[in-house]
């Protein structure tokens, strides 16, 4: 068979795949698609995000609210909706890797000082930690998490917090009375080429562990960050364009998942190439469009 010819197959079956992910979920999929984006993304690229067809940003740190403010007006004027990120964990913790109380408060209200941000239709989320069970990181109780959560809505009772769980057991593990209601409104896990060659069914197991949470917290939405990035010391390359559709699509066939969010735009200190490296590609210029056309497709 010709190289045309298989092109053709590799096209038609990629249709297939996109045409699942819309109607798998039926009617009970997503209400609205602002969780669908990339993250780790600075105001100057916002323009290439959505180039991409992201509906949504999530900045790559934590912004004063004057810079917060501005980034929130290029959001809009792009037609995007933003999320804000809180400051680094040393800046949010004690020596023995606890909240600090006495610096939270003030951290969250540098960024929403003068008030009318958390409250904008284009501001949808407040990302404030990660991984909260990962003892290297943090030491987290489930009190403290609630009492994060009061902080962040005692500064301004708009703010959405989102906290990225790593994975949905460690949520679990931290809901007060066996909710989630009150310490997170947008819970997100990690899900990375690793994770996924060590679990294949991974998505679908969280997906399980979504349906039972949300039995005691229905108005939590939770949204899956798929890593695309290289990590030169682990020996990780870059994930492939056919991975990226792929996760990516698989991500919205799922009833309990509110969206799908890759990352990351700007790199940290320990990764190589990220998405703003591979932007330009056409062949992950058509993946991440794919998956983005899905997501809106299944709001209509």
């Amino acid at each position: 068979m010709s190289g045309r010819s298989w092109a053709v197959i590799g096209s038609a079956a990629m249709a297939v795949l996109i045409i699942a992910a819309f109607f798998i979920r039926g009617y009970f999929g997503m209400s609205s698609p602002d969780l669908v984006g990339i993250g780790g993304v600075p105001e100057e690229s916002f323009a290439d995000a959505r180039e991409l067809g992201a509906v949504t940003v999530l900045l790559p740190g934590p912004l004063p609210s004057s810079a917060m403010s501005a980034a929130l007006d290029t959001a809009r004027a792009l037609g995007l909706s933003l999320i804000g990120r809180a400051e680094s964990r040393p800046l949010l913790q004690t020596e023995d890797l606890m909240l600090d109380f006495d610096r939270v408060p003030e951290a969250i209200a540098t960024a929403f000082a003068g008030g009318g941000i958390a409250s904008d239709a284009a501001f949808i989320g407040y990302y404030l930690i990660d991984e909260p069970c990962d003892p290297e990181k943090w030491q987290i109780s489930p009190d403290d998490l609630r009492q994060l959560y009061d902080a962040a809505r005692l500064v301004d009772a708009d703010i959405t917090v989102m906290v990225n769980f790593g994975d949905l057991s460690c949520l679990e593990s931290l809901m007060v009375e066996g909710t989630a209601e009150g310490i997170v409104d947008i819970a997100a896990f990690t899900v990375t080429p690793q994770k996924l060659r060590m679990t294949p069914d991974y998505l679908a197991a969280q997906d399980a562990v979504a349906a039972r949470i949300k039995e005691t917290s229905p108005g939590l939405r939770i949204v899956p960050l798929i890593a695309v990035y290289q990590y030169p010391e682990l020996g990780e390359e870059m994930p492939s364009a056919e991975w990226v559709r792929r996760v990516g699509l698989e991500a919205l066939q799922y009833e309990n998942l509110d969206g799908v969010i890759f990352f990351p735009w700007s790199p940290s200190t320990f990764m190589g190439e990220t998405i703003e490296d591979i932007a330009g590609d056409p062949a992950y210029a058509r993946a991440f469009g794919d998956v983005f056309a899905a997501a809106r497709e299944q709001t209509k």
